[in-house]
């Protein structure tokens, strides 16, 4: 009888330690998976800002742009109506080099 209850007894070990290591293997691999998504969530919101960050900067500029080329085209039409006027010639030539360098970071902003 004693034979039976110490084979009893040592099945009824195995299956707990059998119980307890798969327990700790589920407990690691939820740690890993859960540290994992956390992080993957993180670098995507990241993500996401820079992206938003980038849409708002193009915005931007692209209305700054619309403004500069309002500007030149007003002052092209001055320069028509006074064309000795050399303020207006300087100032059409320092909205023309605003509006090309607009377009360039633009540019640079889209590849």
């Amino acid at each position: 009888m004693n034979g039976i209850l110490e084979t009893a007894q040592k099945k009824a070990d195995s299956i707990r330690s059998l119980v307890i290591t798969v327990s700790a293997i589920l407990a690691l691999l939820g740690t890993v998976l859960g540290g994992y998504t956390y992080i993957d969530d993180r670098y995507a919101l990241a993500e996401t800002v820079d992206k938003l960050e980038e849409r708002l900067t193009l915005s931007e500029l692209k209305d700054s742009l619309r403004l500069a080329l309002d500007e030149l085209f007003f002052l092209k039409s001055q320069a028509r109506k006074y064309p000795d006027d050399e303020e207006i010639k300087d100032q059409l030539k320092a909205v023309q080099e605003r509006v090309d360098d607009l377009k360039r970071q633009i540019e640079a902003l889209t590849k």
